[in-house]
């Protein structure tokens, strides 16, 4: 049979009650982390067998083209502040290109 609630139980902040509330805390963590990793050691046995396995495709290319798209802007078209060591201290607005300035890097592989 149930034991009836008691304010003074619930609110017990005893030692020894502290004590047991972290204990079962502690416990109940340690047996959840244990059959988490059984069922890890379970999949990784069975279902995946290797957790890093070799690469079987190789990727080959004769060249790698990286490609550097630039929005620079061409000028400053309203400024309202000051400029101090090449920073705008203040309001400015500028004027950008419609199309992009592209470099192009080749590396080639030999």
């Amino acid at each position: 049979m149930a034991e009836p609630f008691s304010f003074l139980k619930a609110f017990d902040f005893s030692g020894a009650a502290i004590g047991k509330s972290v204990s079962v805390v502690i416990k109940g963590l340690l047996i959840l982390g244990l059959v988490g990793l059984f069922i890890w050691m379970c999949y990784v046995t069975f279902v995946k067998p290797h957790t890093k396995p070799t690469p079987t495709t190789t990727n080959t290319a004769q060249v790698i083209n990286n490609y550097f798209y630039n929005f620079y802007p061409n000028k400053k078209v309203f400024g309202l502040g000051g400029s101090l060591w090449g920073m705008d201290i203040g309001i400015a607005k500028y004027d950008y290109p419609k199309e992009p300035n592209t470099i192009t890097k080749q590396t080639v592989i030999k």
